[in-house]
């Protein structure tokens, strides 16, 4: 089976051993790491031996490129809009949980997932 691309969005955290778990997992390719940069970046650089160019400060870059997924591993807050914008670009979704801190908020995004 070939390994599904994916664009992983944050990089501290559960970002952390999501990083692990996909360098172990045969079943992934890391296509993209977004994160804000600082520390948990250069970290997850060096740690994970990655190279600059699937280093992304900007969501809408990443999704740019031929990935088949993302990933969700940013703060609870900004689940939804990420999820949501993954799913705009025609990726598939991974979203650590809760999906949302808002139950509204979760509810629409599964909509609009199942819509897509």
């Amino acid at each position: 089976m070939t390994p599904l691309k994916i664009i992983q969005v944050g990089s501290g955290g559960w970002g952390k051993s999501w990083l692990k778990f996909l360098s172990e997992s045969n079943d992934w390719e890391l296509a993209g790491l977004v994160s804000r940069g600082g520390e948990n970046l250069e970290q997850a650089k060096s740690q994970w031996q990655l190279s600059d160019d699937l280093c992304f400060a900007d969501l809408d870059e990443a999704l740019a490129t031929s990935a088949d997924a993302v990933l969700v591993t940013v703060p609870h807050h900004l689940h939804v809009p990420v999820a949501r914008k993954a799913l705009e670009a025609g990726k598939h979704v991974l979203c650590e949980k809760p999906i949302s801190d808002d139950f509204q908020a979760a509810v629409d995004l599964v909509s609009f997932a199942e819509s897509t």
